[in-house]
């Protein structure tokens, strides 16, 4: 009976799959931008009791959401490395990425996606152990002298 196994470096499919968190890296990190606080500034002419314009201005500073660039992208990394854990080497660096993002991700507001990422990420950790202890299982018992 011949164990057939998954080989990522026999063909170029390794080089997709690692290049898709690459992507999502850059989308997350670079592309989008941080978003800074924007005025809007509100002109208008007024014409006082002696006849005279003058001009007046105010400045109003807009709410804006704050954005967590980094632990979004701990996030993604991690639900990447969940659906990809049984893939042996390339659910390993997923899910150190995902790790790490997640960590960093937690220092900064808002932390909701950071702590999420890193959740998913011990889940991970959980289904990543077990594919391994398989994998080690699986050649013990295809070595073993019995």
């Amino acid at each position: 009976m011949k164990l057939l196994l998954f080989n990522p470096f026999a063909s170029g499919e390794l080089i997709i799959l690692l290049g898709i968190p690459v992507v999502i890296i850059l989308i997350v990190l670079v592309i989008v931008p941080a978003i800074k606080k924007k005025q809007q500034s509100v002109q208008s002419f007024t014409t006082p009791a002696d006849g005279t314009p003058y001009m007046q201005q105010a400045i109003i500073n807009l709410p804006v959401a704050e954005s967590n660039g980094i632990g979004t992208a701990g996030f993604v990394m991690a639900i990447i490395a969940l659906f990809l854990s049984w893939v042996p080497v390339l659910g390993w660096i997923l899910w150190f990425l995902g790790v790490l993002f997640s960590f960093i991700g937690i220092f900064k507001n808002p932390k909701g996606l950071a702590i999420t990422g890193l959740i998913l990420s011990f889940i991970g950790l959980i289904i990543l152990l077990v594919v391994v202890s398989t994998i080690i299982g699986a050649f013990s018992t295809m070595f073993s002298p019995f």
